[in-house]
């Protein structure tokens, strides 16, 4: 499924949680998003379930649940509904897989015999 998931398009977010406090300050912008935005944003992807969820004295949260079986989870504390819709088209972009850093150099017992380039490799010396 990993070579062909580009080509057939299959969307890699399966569930999305949204939960908030009905009366906390800090879910403010998660209320107001999901009476005006997340309707809409509904509609334009049916594939991904979207689950609103009340959490009582809690602080607001995008959770992710990805076709791989990872989940990804976003604090949205005093965020405003543009922030949030920021998050949300993110995780509808993510594939679910761990970010993995390639920082390590290439080590070869056969170093190239044709020497390093420098900028002066084809020049005509006089």
């Amino acid at each position: 499924m990993a070579s062909t998931r580009f080509a057939r398009f299959v969307p890699q977010l399966r569930l999305l949680r949204a939960s908030y406090c009905k009366g906390g300050d800090s879910s403010k912008g998660m209320r107001e998003y999901i009476q005006s935005v997340l309707p809409s944003v509904a509609e334009e992807a049916p594939w991904t379930v979207f689950r609103v969820e009340h959490n009582g004295g809690r602080h607001p949260y995008l959770e992710g649940h990805f076709l791989n079986g990872r989940t990804r989870k976003f604090c949205v504390k005093n965020m405003s509904t543009v922030e949030i819709d920021g998050l949300m088209s993110r995780l509808q972009a993510e594939e679910g897989f761990k970010a993995v850093k390639d920082s390590h150099w290439t080590k070869t017992r056969r170093p190239s015999i044709q020497g390093t380039w420098n900028a002066f490799l084809n020049s005509k010396q006089q």
